[in-house]
């Protein structure tokens, strides 16, 4: 990936913010291809993951990551981890996931990750 973890976690700030009361659907590690015939992300880590990468299947990538890994939660930090991050923002990325993952709406995500991650 071709941004820092600081960048990722902006990233799922700022949508958080755009979009404070939005839900991610069941299943909440899904894509679908709605979007100008590409497939797009809908869950909070993905669509940052998205957004931050220069990567043209990036999203392929993340789908057949996906099919791969099956737990809630455990998707991000198991994507960040694998790939070498460790600390506190990996932590944070892990926990707003596994709140939105869980039902929480994308601002209620961040505030779960911000009381577990740095609590």
């Amino acid at each position: 990936m071709n941004f820092t973890l600081g960048e990722l976690v902006g990233e799922i700030r700022r949508l958080a913010g755009v979009e404070p009361d939005r839900v991610t659907p069941e299943p909440a590690n899904r894509y679908s291809a709605v979007v100008g015939g590409h497939a797009q992300p809908h869950c909070l880590v993905g669509h940052a993951v998205y957004n931050l990468s220069d990567d043209p299947n990036i999203v392929e990538t993340l789908v057949d990551w996906d099919s791969r890994n099956d737990g809630y939660g455990e998707d991000a930090a198991t994507l960040l981890r694998g790939r070498g991050h460790r600390g506190k923002a990996a932590d944070w990325v892990f926990w707003a996931q596994d709140a939105q993952d869980g039902g929480a709406s994308w601002a209620e995500a961040v505030r779960r990750a911000d009381a577990e991650a740095y609590a």
